[in-house]
């Protein structure tokens, strides 16, 4: 469903994308690319630690003696 959602979206933006990657180039334009890599890296980092991040684990007698504290 989420590929079918983001085709048709890109079937709906199709000549603004077209602009933008053949338009021409303006004084902003590194700066933009830049932001979009610095963005880019910040979001895969963020993903990442996710999974290389420390985990504490707790054992079932802990979670039960939390759950019954409540």
């Amino acid at each position: 469903a989420l590929l079918a959602v983001m085709a048709v979206h890109i079937w709906l933006h199709w000549r603004w994308i077209v602009q933008v990657t053949r338009g021409s180039k303006s004084e902003y334009s590194g700066r933009r690319l830049l932001l979009g890599a610095i963005s880019l890296i910040i979001l895969a980092a963020l993903t990442l630690g996710v999974y290389f991040g420390p985990r504490e684990e707790v054992t079932r007698g802990e979670l039960l003696e939390l759950r019954s504290g409540e």
